[in-house]
């Protein structure tokens, strides 16, 4: 699907680019359980650590290192605001008509970001060290509100420091704040913003991030990986459901519902997955313009913390697209997982043979239903 026709966007996060490979130490001695000798996932082998599931095991990830480097980037913060040439657009029509100049262009002043693909706190994490450079800011505040979501958390919690530039924050963390073990993307998000009397409406620029982390607990045992094909099971039925949407546009406003696609709670994407397969339709109820619309998904699957991928559909016709979807052992949830980390997110736009005017009102709604399910791979001989 070409992104310029992604005009009716519904919703859309904030997906950054970029891949940090952790160092490590020289491995040390391997951790031992309560009967002796443990069985080690070192995490280097996806389908050796998922051979030990059928008995108990230690998730030493850390390899005999206590420090890792997480993050060592630079973000830009550009990637968070929304389309400058709507912006600039926008605000030149309201000042022009209204008289006043508008509220700022960007909706969000500040820049949010999760570690780099593939990194995650190691479980045993109990300190995370985080130091933010300004030098590349356009403006450099005189601190900034620090905000951080463990993989335990549902919600952003505010730390109690300023951060300013160059200044480390430290956070001390409980043992479950860690990543799920056998996750493949981590949960762990972050987020800056000014700090309201520092004179600087927004950050514009570039933000430097270095983010270690260091373990404080000793690593425990975990238990057994559930079976999730058990009992002969071959197929899966993941979700089903079927929604309303609606997407309303004037030349000043967006109205719009979220169409962010997760899977229930205790619905997993397991391993031993070979093939997903999902089927979306819709109907459109109202469309002004009265031209075709149609729905593109993007994927992020459990190994994509910051980016997504749009699948080619199998088939499609007007109505409705049919994916079939090849999973591999690294994009699979943990076998430990309550909620599934893969999410969907949908799209309404005109059809490509469409044609619509320019700057017209949009009002479409209508309702959609999707439906996944999983199919074991044949290979697969179990945990």
């Amino acid at each position: 699907m070409r992104p310029f026709f992604l005009v009716g966007v519904l919703v859309l996060g904030i997906l950054l680019s970029g891949c940090t490979e952790a160092p490590h130490d020289t491995p040390g001695e391997p951790l031992e359980t309560e009967s002796g000798e443990a069985v080690i996932d070192d995490g280097t082998d996806l389908e050796k650590g998922l051979s030990v599931g059928a008995q108990p095991h230690v998730h030493d990830y850390w390899r005999g290192a206590d420090t890792v480097i997480l993050m060592d980037e630079t973000l830009s913060t550009g990637a968070a605001h929304e389309n400058l040439f709507r912006g600039v657009f926008m605000t030149m029509a309201r000042t022009f008509i209204t008289g006043q100049v508008p509220d700022p262009l960007y909706e969000d002043p500040g820049l949010r970001w999760t570690l780099p693909d593939g990194v995650l706190v190691y479980e045993g994490t109990g300190e995370l060290r985080i130091e933010l450079g300004f030098d590349g800011l356009k403006e450099a505040p005189e601190g900034l509100r620090f905000y951080y979501k463990p993989a335990s958390q549902k919600e952003f919690i505010e730390h109690e420091s300023v951060v300013v530039d160059g200044e480390p924050v430290l956070l001390n963390l409980s043992y479950e704040m860690a990543d799920i073990p056998h996750s493949q993307a981590t949960r762990w998000a972050f987020y800056v913003r000014p700090v309201d009397d520092s004179g600087v409406a927004r950050l514009d620029g570039d933000l430097a991030v270095h983010i270690a982390g260091f373990k404080r607990f000793d690593i425990e045992n975990a238990p057994a990986h559930p079976d999730h094909w058990a009992n002969g099971t071959e197929e899966m039925l993941l979700m089903e459901d079927t929604r309303a949407f609606s997407y309303k546009r004037t030349l000043f406003q967006t109205e719009e519902v979220e169409m962010t696609v997760r899977f229930p709670k205790g619905v997993m994407v397991p391993p031993g997955t070979g093939t997903l397969e999902m089927w979306l339709s819709w109907e459109i109820d109202t469309a002004i313009p009265p031209i075709d619309h149609e729905m593109a998904m993007l994927m992020r699957t459990a190994s994509d913390s910051r980016r997504g991928t749009f699948p080619e559909p199998a088939e499609e016709d007007a109505g409705s697209k049919h994916f079939v979807i090849p999973v591999d052992l690294s994009m699979v949830d943990s076998p430990y997982a309550d909620v599934s980390a893969w999410e969907f997110d949908l799209f309404i736009m005109p059809s490509e043979d469409a044609m619509r005017p320019l700057f017209f009102a949009e009002d479409v709604s209508g309702t959609w239903t999707i439906k996944a399910v999983a199919h074991k791979d044949p290979s697969w001989v179990g945990e």
